[in-house]
């Protein structure tokens, strides 16, 4: 006896029903998983972060691009100086070939000729009646090298400051980060001093002192407990007058 069409369909119809829930089933387990393993490490970075003190800092992925970012101090001095990237685009190529050139108030004028980064096109400093600033141009590279990243991240280090300040250090905070053409451009402070890789190398004995010290206390917080990259001596600078280690282009991981 043959099963009626109308049987014979119920017979076939579960089967596919199985395999639809059987997917559904694999999809849910996956995404379960995936979310898992994303609060999984959201977890570990919270605890990593709370030895610290700072559960303001949860990740430094620094979103979507913006094409310029500027402090609350800094739109002060754009306010009072408004032309001020303005007349650096316009004398920029000057600067280059004749290493200095002014424009209106402002006087520009190549840092460190010598710089042989991979990543920076060049450094410049900026005098603006006798605030000092350093520019530092750089190619259009991805996160996290891009100026976007490094400026939304030495901003959120900023909480770390009263950690850091016990040991006579901190994180530069950058002024400005705007995206050019081909180009982009970081603005900071300018900070008196030598890098700390500099001063080592002078005396090797200075490996022993208070001072290097404190630098390798500052590195364990921000390389092993916060996993930022180039927390380097290189990437220190030390100023000889105040004792101060200020850390600048920093990286996530």
């Amino acid at each position: 006896m043959q099963p009626s069409r109308h049987n014979a369909s119920k017979k076939t119809f579960p089967r596919s029903g199985r395999k639809i829930r059987e997917k559904t089933v694999l999809s849910r387990s996956r995404s379960s998983s995936s979310a898992s393993s994303s609060s999984r490490i959201k977890k570990e970075s919270s605890l990593r972060l709370s030895i610290l003190g700072t559960p303001n800092i949860r990740i430094y992925a620094s979103g979507k691009l913006k094409p310029f970012q500027v402090t609350p101090r800094a739109r002060n001095i754009l306010k009072k100086y408004p032309t001020l990237i303005k007349d650096f685009l316009d004398v920029l190529t000057a600067v280059k070939i004749r290493g200095s050139a002014r424009k209106g108030v402002f006087e520009i004028s190549v840092f460190n000729p010598k710089d042989e980064s991979g990543f920076h096109n060049g450094l410049f400093k900026i005098n603006v009646q006798g605030a000092n600033f350093l520019v530092k141009e750089v190619y259009n590279p991805a996160a996290p090298y891009d100026p976007h990243s490094q400026f939304v991240l030495h901003q959120k280090l900023q909480t770390l400051d009263p950690h850091l300040r016990k040991l006579n250090c901190g994180v530069l905070e950058y002024n400005f980060a705007w995206v050019g053409k081909g180009t982009s451009f970081l603005v900071s402070p300018f900070i008196q001093g030598i890098t700390l890789e500099k001063w080592l190398q002078e005396d090797p004995k200075r490996e022993k002192s208070e001072t290097y010290m404190r630098f390798l206390k500052s590195r364990k917080i921000l390389h092993e407990n916060l996993g930022l990259k180039d927390v380097t001596t290189r990437n220190a600078m030390f100023n000889l007058r105040t004792g101060k280690i200020t850390f600048f282009d920093l990286m996530s991981l």
